[in-house]
């Protein structure tokens, strides 16, 4: 869909996708058991089709051409944290572990998108570096460079 907008990537395959999903119900089940639901429902059943999914993947799709794919798909991570700060409004126990987790998650999105920076770690030694490393360093005593000089000298 190049060369379209974000409302436009966003609404075909949203009306797509409603289509197909109205034709299924069309086959299924009765029209009885749908009327029966509560308008509190419907109203949730609404505010979840038209908020969270249709504006929240056209913010998604606006993300990707200010900021590109790779940058916006970081903020992926961040699905499990809003859900459970919407379940700890729900009432819901939020523990200490993901809590720990919401933590790590946050650092990690902050710094893979550049926002927080890690200060730049020492290179690993080569194989090399690392046998020079473990050998204790022999100084010679007069004893050993008086042998060497004499055989170097012959």
């Amino acid at each position: 869909m190049k060369g379209s907008s974000s409302l436009e990537t966003t609404a075909y395959p949203m009306l797509i996708g409603a289509a197909a999903l109205i034709a299924i119900s069309l086959f299924t089940g009765t029209s009885a058991e749908n009327a029966s639901h509560p308008p509190g429902a419907w109203g949730a059943i609404l505010f979840m089709a038209l908020c969270t999914t249709v504006l929240g993947y056209l913010w998604w799709n606006v993300g990707i051409k200010k900021i590109g794919a790779g940058k916006t798909s970081l903020f992926f991570n961040l699905v499990p944290v809003v859900t459970m700060i919407i379940s700890a409004m729900t009432g819901a126990a939020v523990t200490a572990s993901q809590l720990f987790g919401v933590v790590f998650v946050i650092l990690g999105v902050l710094t893979a998108s550049g926002v927080l920076s890690l200060p730049p770690s020492k290179p690993f030694p080569s194989k090399m570096e690392q046998r020079n490393h473990n050998k204790k360093a022999v100084r010679p005593d007069w004893r050993t460079a008086l042998m060497l000089s004499s055989f170097f000298h012959k």
